[in-house]
């Protein structure tokens, strides 16, 4: 069998076959990095992968600026969502008061 190379198109039940892969960026105060790095994300060419984008309370334009930039990806298969609620249980140091959705 002929192997693909990552980057070619694949029919989405193959996709399925590949483990999901999890990217989290956490930002703080930092959207110019933190746009570099999604920049770099989209260049991936791993078929089956989400990322997740947190900012951590951020006192600058972040927020917005990040939020910005993903509006503008029609077609990239951005959704920005806000994450369910989690008891904290599992990471009760996290302090993230700002999602972006």
């Amino acid at each position: 069998m002929e192997k693909k190379a990552l980057g070619e198109e694949r029919p989405a039940e193959e996709i399925r076959n590949w483990p999901k892969v999890a990217t989290i960026i956490l930002n703080w105060n930092g959207w110019p990095d933190t746009i570099e790095c999604l920049e770099s994300v989209e260049r991936l060419t791993y078929p089956n992968y989400e990322v997740v984008l947190v900012d951590n309370g951020s006192v600058d334009d972040s927020v917005a600026r990040i939020r910005e930039w993903v509006m503008n990806r029609p077609g990239q298969g951005v959704k920005p969502k806000t994450p369910p609620k989690t008891s904290g249980r599992f990471c009760p140091h996290w302090d993230i008061q700002r999602k972006l959705a």
